[in-house]
């Protein structure tokens, strides 16, 4: 038989079992995370490898992620603002596409290939694309990383060192040049259409603007050196960076084919020691927003700007430091 102490001994430990059960159910659940703060991101924007949003007047900068890898660049929006693309490369070097939410969480990598731009909308049915492009050429992919497809197979053209999506996601504009020179020479229009019978997106058609353009009148002489580019929201533009001056132009995609300086001489001055990145059109194309790099000295000089797209004018500073690149979201408010 069980004696008297032992019996007592058993009763507490039962009854301290028991309260130990009732405090742990009785603890109270974590306190949820902090809500982002009240803001309506539009811009995001990779300052020295990290990935940012702000919003339209430079206001609610909150960072998104400091990337995977060593170094994070080129973030460009999903067509729903939830989430951003961007480049990113790892320690040992190699460079892929990852998409992450606003708030840091859920960073995906897709694929192993370069980042271009991600479309705009629904691509022709297919759903939303990612452009990217490896070895001189484009690819399509789904944003979970499955559906990989070439639209280009042209070994002696590198297409795309540049490239953007039109408005409603059916056209890329590229900028190209000959596989034996880094320096692209003209633009591309690539027109996509669905094969019937394989039921996958290819280029149906390649319209040469700069072929265009000569053919047109007295001829328009666009820069033979083409940067960074982005198709307008509103219209058959593209902004684009001169990679040999550097500085920032407008040009029509068709007929008259004009070409407008947006920065420079006699326009929107970069200030000294400054270097422009790339560009980005606000959403009804009335302004544009310039990424200006620099280093030592020249970082003070250095920030993301907005300018009237018409002629420049009206420069403001949104954000101050060196920058690598700036997207607006197609469809902030």
């Amino acid at each position: 038989m069980m004696s008297k102490k032992l019996i007592a001994l058993t009763i507490v430990a039962l009854i301290g079992l028991t309260m130990c059960s009732i405090a742990l159910a009785k603890k109270p659940p974590k306190p949820p995370p902090p809500p982002p703060p009240d803001a309506n991101p539009a811009i995001a924007y990779s300052p020295d490898g990290y990935i940012w949003v702000m919003d339209a007047d430079g206001s609610n900068n909150t960072l998104v992620t400091q990337g995977t890898g060593a170094f994070s660049a080129n973030p460009c929006w999903s067509p729903d603002g939830l989430k951003l693309a961007y480049n990113s490369k790892s320690p040992d070097y190699v460079w892929g596409v990852y998409t992450v939410n606003l708030d840091g969480t859920g960073e995906f990598l897709v694929t192993t290939h370069f980042l271009k731009e991600w479309s705009p909308d629904d691509v022709l049915g297919k759903g939303e694309k990612i452009l990217v492009k490896s070895t001189g050429d484009l690819f399509l992919i789904n944003p979970n990383g499955d559906g990989l497809v070439r639209l280009t197979n042209t070994p002696d053209i590198s297409d795309g060192i540049s490239a953007s999506w039109s408005p409603d996601a059916k056209s890329i504009v590229a900028a190209c040049c000959h596989a034996d020179s880094s320096r692209p020479r003209w633009l591309s229009v690539y027109e996509l259409a669905v094969d019937e019978e394989s039921q996958e997106i290819y280029v149906a058609s390649i319209r040469n603007i700069h072929a265009e353009a000569a053919n047109y009148g007295d001829g328009v002489e666009y820069p033979t050196y083409l940067g960074s580019l982005e198709w307008a929201n509103t219209q058959d533009k593209v902004v684009i960076r001169d990679n040999s001056v550097p500085e920032i132009w407008t040009l029509d995609l068709g007929p008259p084919y004009h070409m407008q300086q947006i920065t420079g001489e006699g326009r929107a001055v970069v200030p000294a020691g400054g270097f422009v990145m790339n560009a980005t059109w606000s959403p009804d194309d009335s302004r544009i927003a310039i990424a200006v790099n620099g280093s030592g000295r020249n970082k003070k000089h250095t920030g993301i700007y907005a300018v009237d797209a018409e002629d420049g004018a009206n420069m403001e500073m949104l954000e101050d430091g060196p920058f690598r690149w700036v997207d607006w979201y197609r469809y902030a408010e």
